[in-house]
């Protein structure tokens, strides 16, 4: 093939490779390619070997001579519906994404709410634990207040006792 045959054999095979819904990891591993040779293949900087656009053709389901040469005899039935059950299979895909994205979405406005509610939980928390601070605070004062009153009492009956037995 000259460069000019390379190019366009490059471009027929992106194309056909998009136009089946795959990726060039996906067409590499299906035809038994290292990733990396496949790439050289869609930018026409790597020779093809002889069998290769016959596995190609098979994973696209369309006509080697498409490939090599631009011609191309009609798409067979089964070529369609095999592009078919490959779009088919990537809907699903996609469905399954994006169903698992909205539940992610569901579950993070919950995160969200439920980190609220716990952040004024624990200012409800806070501020009763301020509230028992103080009314600890205030028992503990009337607390001594009251042991000295009854020392003073007890002190005061004590001199009242001398008093009377003196």
């Amino acid at each position: 093939m000259d460069y000019g045959e390379k190019r366009a054999f490059s471009r027929r095979l992106r194309e056909t490779r998009v136009r089946a819904g795959l990726t060039q990891k996906e067409t590499a591993e299906r035809v038994g390619a290292k990733y990396g040779t496949y790439i050289m293949w869609e930018v026409s900087s790597f020779p093809v070997d002889k069998q290769m656009p016959m596995k190609l053709a098979r994973v696209f389901g369309c006509d080697p001579a498409w490939l090599l040469y631009g011609e191309q005899e009609e798409e067979t039935t089964e070529a369609v519906e095999a592009r078919l059950g490959r779009i088919e299979t990537r809907l699903k895909l996609i469905e399954r994404v994006l169903s698992k994205q909205e539940e992610a979405d569901v579950l993070r406005e919950m995160l969200d709410s439920t980190t609220e509610q716990l952040k004024s939980t624990v200012e409800m928390l806070e501020s009763t634990n301020a509230a028992l601070d103080t009314a600890l605070d205030t028992l503990e004062q009337r607390s001594r207040a009251e042991r000295r009153a009854v020392e003073d009492e007890r002190v005061a009956l004590e001199i009242e006792t001398e008093e009377l037995h003196s």
